[in-house]
């Protein structure tokens, strides 16, 4: 991502040229110099990157690019906060960072690293829309028909020998949760159940907080008692309630048996009229819930389902309003090329779709179906290694996303698993990260409709999920949002590469938190910190007050779990920080 971070820079330090000159006299032209230089710089560092994966040296020197255009954000946001510095110790700093560019530039040299263009654009690229808020997305959903109507019919089956579980069970990116949320949300299932639960439970599961939200979704209007509960008196109450009410609870996205083991104890009443259903990629979870269960495996799709689906994500209105200057026919042929590498899975599908919805041109889309052959043509099938093969889908997705919303998915990384962000204070975060650029702003727009036009995109590439706000007065057409499990992955594992931020979670014990603090790298700008009911964030604000002062973090961010199962929201505080 050193290529988005130093474009990411360049466009900060315009704005702040732009917005900021009053307080930036005497080292104006030294600034402009230096967003000259990294303009210059980043047309290097597609030659590098391609370099990189052979040569350490060079995966050093491309490192090295990006800490130095944080290094200049950080100088000059630095003259903003401390204005009565003197012009002496200003341009002091001006000439070291001077010697650094020249420094990476002879290094460029030296390896031979080519620049890509022979020109520079005098202002920095502004983000090119392709997202409208006048209409919602489409909901997209292709094949499972079938399954969907069957599944509802066994769940509201009252005979003697109807299933008390049903299962839905697959690989990652298969669609598992959306064809859950179908049956889930059914006319049929909501007038046949009169209590309905959604909780998914995840790698890092607590009992406690699943039981607690369970039973939170069975009686809202108890909510603030329930917070109250110890674990004996949650599942008496979740037993209760099942012998009273015909419910329908849903564990989504259950990795083992450990998961089921630590609650199954809230569901083991004689009299019982609920019913369960659950998702997994382990089968074997479903069989230890319930032998006598129905297991439901969705197969992938075939090759006409397949284009079906990457025609309504990638093309207006399913391809049936196309500009007639478009090769149409051309265009399904490659198309249907590409959609074969992605063997049948909803996700990568639509992650293809999401490349080409940003691609009107029929030379667009022979350039992609080129680097899919090239990216992708290894593994000839995700049905050979989809895992790894599909996280290159997305890895290819989340590199073909412009330079300001590489950082921006990468924050949402942050949030915990499955977890749905209020936008608002997202944007607020981004904003107070810098991650938002007035430069993107068309006339009369605020910067928080700067941050939902990035929103929209990631929406409209179909990186992100989001629920839509039904309020009129609403500032933000979105309510919150949220990652799929796979895209999370993708988002930690690129920042992980770009050192972005660090991760401490206070849940493990804080002896992982000294250590994580004590031993990060001397880069990370961004620290995130998990805590629950035994930590008050005092306890956590004081301690990592006194870290970040002394290690220059830029911004702190801290989720308490606790105040997340009080407003239903994962809960944060920045703690904005510059160096000395």
């Amino acid at each position: 991502m050193a290529e988005a971070i130093v474009s990411l820079v360049v466009a900060r330090l315009s704005d702040l040229l732009n917005e900021e000159a009053h307080l930036l006299v005497g080292v104006k032209d030294e600034i402009q110099q230096v967003v000259t230089e990294l303009s210059r710089m980043k047309t290097f560092l597609p030659d590098a990157i391609s370099m990189s994966h052979a040569q350490d040296d060079i995966r050093v020197l491309v490192a090295d690019v990006r800490e130095l255009a944080y290094d200049a954000e950080i100088v000059i946001e630095t003259f903003l906060l401390r204005v009565s510095s003197t012009a002496r110790s200003k341009k002091r700093k001006m000439r070291s960072l001077q010697t650094k560019i020249s420094l990476i530039f002879d290094r460029f040299g030296y390896h031979r690293i080519r620049s890509t263009l022979d020109s520079l654009p005098v202002t920095p690229e502004k983000l090119q829309r392709f997202h409208s808020h006048a209409t919602v997305e489409p909901d997209i959903f292709v094949g499972f028909g079938g399954a969907i109507d069957s599944l509802v019919g066994h769940l509201v089956n009252g005979s003697d020998d109807c299933y008390p579980l049903i299962s839905i069970c697959g690989m990652g990116g298969l669609g598992k949760t959306t064809l859950a949320e179908k049956i889930y949300n059914h006319p049929t299932i909501k007038t046949t159940f009169s209590g309905l639960a959604w909780v998914s439970v995840s790698q890092k599961w607590q009992a406690k907080l699943v039981l607690r939200r369970i039973l939170i979704c069975l009686v809202p209007e108890k909510k603030e008692e329930i917070l109250t509960f110890d674990d004996d008196k949650l599942v008496m109450n979740l037993l209760q309630i099942q012998e009273k009410k015909k419910c329908l609870i849903v564990l989504d996205d259950i990795w083992t048996i450990g998961a089921w083991d630590s609650i199954k104890k809230a569901f083991a009443a004689e009299k019982s009229l609920s019913k369960l259903m659950l998702t997994s990629r382990n089968v074997e979870v479903a069989r230890h819930v319930n032998p006598k269960g129905l297991i439901h495996q969705p197969e992938c799709l075939d090759p006409e389902e397949s284009w079906k689906l990457l025609k309504f994500k990638a093309l207006p209105k399913g391809g049936d309003a196309l500009d007639i200057t478009r090769d149409v026919k051309r265009m399904e042929q490659l198309g249907r090329e590409m959609v074969k590498y992605c063997a049948g899975l909803p996700l990568a599908i639509v992650m293809l779709g999401g490349i080409l919805v940003t691609k009107p041109s029929l030379i667009e889309w022979e350039k992609v179906h080129d680097d899919a052959k090239s990216s992708l043509e290894r593994g000839k099938a995700l049905g050979e290694s989809y895992q790894s093969q599909l996280l290159d889908v997305l890895v290819w997705s989340y590199n073909d996303l412009p330079p300001q919303l590489k950082p921006c998915f990468l924050y949402l990384g942050k949030f915990n698993e499955d977890e749905w962000i209020e936008v608002e204070t997202l944007y607020q975060l981004w904003i107070a990260e810098g991650m938002v650029l007035s430069s993107d702003k068309t006339k009369g727009e605020t910067m928080m409709q700067v941050a939902e036009s990035y929103m929209g995109e990631l929406v409209h590439k179909s990186m992100v999920q989001v629920k839509y706000n039904n309020v009129e007065s609403s500032l933000t057409k979105f309510k919150s949002c949220s990652l799929h499990d796979l895209m999370r992955e993708l988002s930690l594992n690129q920042a992980k590469k770009e050192d972005l931020y660090k991760v401490v979670d206070l849940r493990e014990g804080d002896n992982h938190l000294k250590a994580t603090v004590d031993m990060r790298s001397a880069d990370t700008r961004q620290l995130v910190v998990y805590f629950d009911e035994r930590h008050t964030s005092k306890q956590v604000n004081h301690y990592f007050g006194k870290k970040a002062n002394q290690q220059r973090y830029r911004s702190v961010l801290l989720f308490n779990e606790f105040r997340t199962e009080v407003c239903h929201q994962c809960w944060g505080q920045m703690l904005p920080i510059l160096g000395s």
